[in-house]
């Protein structure tokens, strides 16, 4: 039998990132033929939402274009649209036209049936990319069982809704205390690098509301300049000794935004900044009573190259998109919970 195999290039419900650099080195690499690409940033845990191919951000009771929040200021991965077929146009440069763009809308998803559907997706052409609205987890759970019904190659581009679709998940319950491993006297860790508004306004409640916490500001210029290393040992043995003490410890970058008009030298400092944080977890010995990292990239960067984590148990979510890893023996701390906070 032969084996079918569906790529997931995980993405920004924000709409940051590299696209289509990242599909395109994956159509490459893996040879894929006849691919058509499905964009699908949709997030429901996190209030992002497709309708009739612009992309939204629930704020209370309205619905704003992610083109007028922050993040489509960010100075490496802004742009311009939140009508994802403009956005494609605009972030391959021109390169994609708009007339091989497609979308499947709501209406679509609901009131077809899922053989009309496969029959829909059937007309599409090999190197298309296609918009997927969705307001709902059944919007993609059909959408998923009708592209099963299909020989398409589909590489996808999409936030994390797409993926608990695709493998059926049901919803469970929001963990609860007794679901952690929390018998150590440590302090924990927290670890802010993400720098939008939201961010801010959640450490500040965290400095507010948590009385025995220690918190240590990572001045971003000092980062960038020539005594790093002795600025980032004197951060190291505060944190150790705090968190030794049984007081929780945050770390978090200064929250003035520091950048220039070139973007990849923006993405240098970004680099810069991970890296410094990526030390001060690596060659931390004492052993938090979990870890917290807040900002995709910066959750991302400090399980894989501070904690060397290979594989994790998914526990769970301690509230809508914030899921809990137990993490692996290969890690730098075994067993330990990890929360990974998106930005």
């Amino acid at each position: 039998m032969k084996l079918k195999i569906w790529v997931v290039s995980r993405s920004d419900s924000t709409l940051r990132g590299h696209f289509p650099l990242e599909t395109d080195v994956l159509v490459n690499r893996l040879a894929i033929r006849a691919g058509i690409c499905f964009l699908i940033p949709a997030f429901f845990e996190g209030n992002r939402y497709t309708i009739e191919d612009v992309h939204y951000l629930q704020k209370g009771s309205e619905l704003v274009p992610v083109s007028e929040t922050p993040f489509a200021r960010d100075k490496v991965f802004g742009y311009q649209s939140a009508d994802l077929k403009d956005w494609i146009v605009e972030k391959s440069g021109q390169r994609i036209p708009y007339s091989s763009i497609k979308s499947l809308s709501i209406n679509d998803l609901r009131l077809k049936s899922v053989s009309q559907l496969s029959a829909q997706l059937k007309g599409f052409k090999s190197g298309d990319y296609c918009v997927v609205n969705a307001a709902a987890y059944e919007d993609l759970t059909k959408f998923s069982l009708a592209l099963i019904q299909t020989s398409i190659h589909p590489i996808f581009r999409s936030a994390a809704s797409l993926v608990a679709a695709l493998a059926g998940l049901s919803k469970q319950p929001l963990l609860e205390r007794s679901d952690f491993q929390l018998d150590s006297e440590n302090g924990a860790l927290i670890i802010v690098g993400s720098y939008v508004p939201l961010t801010s306004q959640q450490l500040s409640f965290l400095h507010e509301h948590n009385k025995r916490l220690l918190s240590i500001e990572v001045d971003v210029q000092a980062l960038l300049g020539d005594d790093v290393a002795e600025y980032l040992y004197t951060i190291r043995n505060k944190m150790e000794t705090g968190i030794q003490e049984g007081r929780d410890v945050v770390i978090y970058t200064s929250r003035d935004l520091v950048s220039v008009a070139d973007k990849s030298q923006n993405l240098a400092i970004g680099r810069t900044v991970s890296s410094c944080l990526i030390s001060l977890v690596r060659k931390l010995n004492t052993r938090p009573r979990y870890i917290l990292a807040k900002g995709g990239i910066t959750s991302s960067d400090i399980a894989t190259d501070a904690l060397g984590v290979e594989r994790a148990m998914v526990l769970g979510q301690i509230i809508p998109g914030v899921p809990v890893w137990r993490l692996g023996g290969e890690s730098k701390f075994q067993n330990l919970d990890y929360l990974v906070f998106p930005g």
